[in-house]
């Protein structure tokens, strides 16, 4: 489940950066993910989130999903 904010107009027309999710064992990285601009945990599904933008961002090991 993603929340909506609401967006000022002059932003609408930007494509929004989709969000995906971080799989493996993050734990240990887990202070490198919270650095990654966007990044939240999840804490229902139990996964970070990140932007799309992003992923090249992720440390070695790890990867991610839509």
């Amino acid at each position: 489940e993603t929340t909506r904010f609401s967006i000022p107009f002059q932003e609408k027309s930007r494509k929004a950066d989709p969000l995906v999710s971080v799989t493996g064992n993050t734990y240990p990285h887990k202070d490198r993910i919270k650095s990654i601009p966007g990044a939240r945990w999840d804490a229902q599904a139990r996964v970070w989130r990140i932007p799309l933008s992003e992923v090249g961002r992720l440390p070695r090991g790890l990867s991610h999903k839509k």
